[in-house]
């Protein structure tokens, strides 16, 4: 990865970028998964909601390739009988074009792994034990997505995102899902 990195960097042409960022910059954004959880077990309701964060650097006027990560959590669930944890992470190869104006239009794919895992409390037995159901999982993802990104001003843009996680792990209670976000960038880091 680290000659394809220097290979493009190599092969970069100077260009002006019409008031965008060519160097690097970093952002956090939040999104809704549209997964429906009642699907791994009726009493798992509620939204997955993330945050998230990401950092890149352009390596031409068309390309980035950076990280980022994301942790969901589940809204609108019995927290006193479910525990939920969702996260992952890894590289981003983000081809990007300008529209023109202060827009950009890019189509970034995260290429990484991850875990859940759900539990479900059942029943209370003695001396604080429980009876539980887990659903867990380790696995590979490709996440591709389409994002709009407005930037009025050379160090800060905002943007909105959509795609899909397509999730590949050893069970399948949970293969993915679409989601849907917004959120923020600062650009002009070396």
């Amino acid at each position: 990865m680290l000659l394809l990195v220097l290979a493009l960097s190599a092969a970069a042409e100077d260009a002006d970028g019409g008031g965008f960022e060519l160097s690097g910059g970093d952002g956090f954004f939040s999104r809704i998964n549209f997964f429906d959880p009642t699907s791994i077990h009726p009493d798992f309701e509620g939204t997955l909601v993330a945050v998230g964060n990401r950092g890149f650097g352009t390596i031409t006027d068309w390309l980035r390739i950076g990280g980022g990560g994301v942790d969901y959590f589940l809204v609108g669930e019995d927290e006193e009988r479910v525990d939920a944890d969702f996260y992952y992470g890894g590289m981003i190869v983000e081809p990007c074009f300008c529209l023109g104006g202060y827009f950009r239009i890019s189509l970034p794919l995260l290429i990484g792994g991850g875990e859940y895992y759900f539990q479900l409390e059942l029943e209370e037995l003695d001396d604080d034990r429980y009876h539980v159901e887990r659903y867990t999982d380790t696995f590979f993802m490709l996440e591709p997505a389409v994002e709009l990104t407005w930037q009025p001003l050379v160090w800060l843009g905002f943007n909105v995102h959509a795609g899909y996680s397509f999730m590949f792990g050893d069970e399948d209670h949970f293969t993915g899902g679409a989601f849907a976000g917004a959120g923020f960038y600062y650009f002009g880091l070396p």
